[in-house]
């Protein structure tokens, strides 16, 4: 029995330490698994990158594909391309060549043209010499004016013939001493402006040389002398002017009145109004104006006084229709009182005179266009004892009907 219960104990050494010695092989077997299923999932991770990078390189190969094949059909656009500009050129150098001919031929032409155009002008300089065509006109013979000497076909041949004549040089002589400087030297704005009048009345060259004032800078003397005559020729062309037949005159805007001795202006042509007429007979004007603020009529209105001042003795300026505010009239009359600086012959009547039986200022007074006998009832409170006034009043009377009169006597 003992033998039996010491041989269990053996037994159950030997069984532990079997399992003790298959638990450490279970160890390492379980240690090699898990690193096996690591190395497995790392080359799972490096195929998966592996196949990402794949599918990139597969598109960028695509891509350049495609480039190579854009950029094989411009190659052969630009093959071409040139095959063409190869025939095209060929061809322009041929028609290039063409027309350099034509033109050297051209040219020939116009070179032998030219040399007949000069030739045919020469015959035609010896033509207008022999028909003593010397001042320029093409059509007809020369222009000349007969003088002392013989025929004269410019102005400062006739000039210096004129001078001759005065120098009572004899005729033998007159073209012997046309050539000597000193004689030359005499010659004076006189005798050049009496040779251009005359060969300005027959010669259209001429006169239009005069006009045009075309001398050179060695002409002064001529330049003087057609300047002169251009004047004389303007001024004797200029438009006539109506000469005003009355003494005293009434000047004004829209007074709708009929008399010889009243003129009207108009806005439009306030500017040029007082260069219509001649001046010579007028001894006095008065002009009416509108009292106004408004600085361009204001202006228009005092250039017109200044310029009737200068061609009468004695200028009245009667204010008439107040155009601006009660408490602006003492403005614009201090802008009239300047005008007597310039124009000694001006006078401004004032405003604010006092007239009629209320004494009331004269600008407050209604003037109402269209009645000469209100314009002179006016007229006789602004400027009493005027001359003007008094001519008024004779046309006036002139108007009334004869029954009218027969009843007042």
């Amino acid at each position: 029995m003992e033998d039996v219960e010491m041989a269990q104990p053996a037994e159950k050494d030997g069984e532990a330490e079997r399992q003790a010695g298959g638990s450490g092989n279970d160890g390492s077997l379980w240690g090699d698994l898990t690193e096996m299923e690591e190395s497995k999932r790392l080359l799972e991770d490096k195929n998966l990158e592996l196949a990402e990078e794949l599918d990139r390189s597969a598109a960028e190969v695509e891509t350049m594909r495609k480039k190579v094949e854009e950029a094989e059909k411009l190659v052969e656009k630009l093959k071409k391309a040139m095959v063409k500009e190869k025939a095209v050129s060929g061809g322009l150098k041929g028609s290039i060549g063409h027309l350099e001919k034509k033109l050297a031929k051209a040219q020939g032409d116009r070179k032998a043209a030219d040399g007949r155009l000069g030739e045919f002008e020469r015959w035609i300089e010896l033509f207008r010499k022999e028909e003593k065509e010397e001042c320029g006109c093409r059509k007809g013979k020369a222009h000349y004016v007969e003088a002392l000497g013989g025929e004269c076909h410019d102005p400062k041949s006739l000039a210096l013939s004129t001078l001759a004549r005065n120098e009572k040089i004899a005729s033998e002589d007159v073209n012997l001493m046309k050539c000597e400087e000193d004689f030359r030297k005499k010659l004076g704005k006189s005798e050049r402006l009496e040779a251009l009048r005359k060969f300005a009345g027959i010669c259209p060259t001429w006169a239009s040389k005069i006009m045009r004032n075309d001398w050179t800078e060695e002409e002064l003397e001529w330049r003087e002398a057609a300047e002169s005559l251009k004047k004389e020729v303007m001024y004797r062309n200029q438009p006539q002017k109506a000469i005003i037949q009355e003494k005293y005159i009434l000047v004004g805007q829209r007074m709708g009145l009929k008399s010889k001795a009243v003129f009207e202006v108009r806005t439009a042509t306030i500017s040029t109004w007082k260069q219509k007429f001649g001046w010579e007979k007028v001894e006095k004007a008065v002009v009416l104006v509108e009292w106004t603020k408004d600085d361009k009529q204001l202006k228009a209105l005092v250039n017109l006084v200044e310029e009737i001042a200068k061609e009468v003795w004695e200028l009245v300026v009667v204010p008439a229709r107040m155009e601006c505010g009660y408490d602006e009239v003492g403005g614009v009359t201090e802008t009239w009182q300047k005008v007597r600086k310039t124009a000694l012959n001006v006078e401004v009547v004032d405003p604010m005179t006092p007239v009629g039986p209320k004494k009331m200022p004269l600008i407050l007074c209604d003037l109402k266009p269209g009645s000469l006998e209100k314009m002179m009832e006016y007229l006789a409170c602004a400027i009493p004892g005027h001359s003007l006034v008094d001519r008024l009043r004779a046309d006036v009377e002139d108007s009334e009907p004869k029954i009218k009169k027969h009843r007042a006597n």
